[in-house]
């Protein structure tokens, strides 16, 4: 059996394609799992713009998505989305390890030449 390699690529709002490869004959376009990603997507967006606690920006797009049994099957779970907008989050931040050592090493020459 061939894995497939097709792809859709949409732009950032996910409201346009802009490319599309070609699936498997065995693997068709499937709407809901388009839905899943565009979701994702939108979730990402948020953490990085919105400074709302992560599981208050969750809870407002689930609430939204959940009036409807259409969308309510497809949106992402809490751990899904968790990792992906804790990720984005820590994305705008250097680490600390990394960080603390730059000073240390800053605070140690400056004491040396004094």
């Amino acid at each position: 059996m061939r894995r497939c390699r097709g792809t859709l690529s949409t732009n950032l709002e996910a409201t346009e394609v802009i490319r599309l490869s070609e699936h498997a004959e065995s693997c068709p376009v499937k709407p809901h799992t388009f839905y899943h990603h565009q979701q994702l997507a939108e979730l990402r967006r948020l953490a990085s713009e919105d400074t709302r606690p992560v599981m208050e920006i969750y809870n407002e797009l689930a609430s939204n998505a959940y009036t409807s049994s259409d969308t309510a099957v497809y949106f992402p779970s809490w751990e899904q989305a968790r990792n992906t907008m804790y990720y984005i989050r820590a994305k705008r931040y250097q680490p600390l390890l990394r960080q603390a050592s730059h000073n240390s090493s800053q605070a140690a020459g400056s004491a040396a030449h004094c």
